[in-house]
């Protein structure tokens, strides 16, 4: 199709897969600046064969019995580096830092996790 393509001058959609891009790292601490504030640094992997844009992260806080207590999705731009922006995808294999600062949910917020996703196929 790629072949095709280049001949007929299309354009081939954009292959993304989530289930494909693994946290490596994720770390969330206290805010070495702003006690009202959390830090929360992870590491993602996309393992597809691939390269694939940036996925959005979805960021959940929960209490002991696993009630969410808060929940965010954040974009691209919210969790990168500006240099990184700019290369609008991340090449198979590669290993992308995203970062983020944000209220810290509370004392009853025990639990957390991170899921990528995308929002349009």
């Amino acid at each position: 199709m790629e072949t095709l393509c280049g001949t007929l001058a299309c354009e081939l959609p954009i292959v993304r897969d989530a289930s494909l891009l693994r946290s490596v790292f994720l770390d969330v601490s206290t805010h070495p600046e702003y006690e009202s504030l959390l830090l929360v640094s992870f590491r993602l992997q996309n393992v597809a064969p691939f390269a694939q844009p940036y996925p959005s992260v979805n960021l959940t806080f929960s209490n002991i019995q696993r009630q969410v207590v808060a929940a965010r999705r954040f974009y691209p731009g919210h969790y990168l580096d500006a240099s990184l922006l700019s290369l609008m995808m991340i090449p198979a294999g590669a290993e992308i830092q995203g970062t983020l600062e944000l209220l810290d949910p509370g004392v009853d917020s025990v639990n957390y996790s991170l899921d990528f996703v995308y929002e349009h196929n």
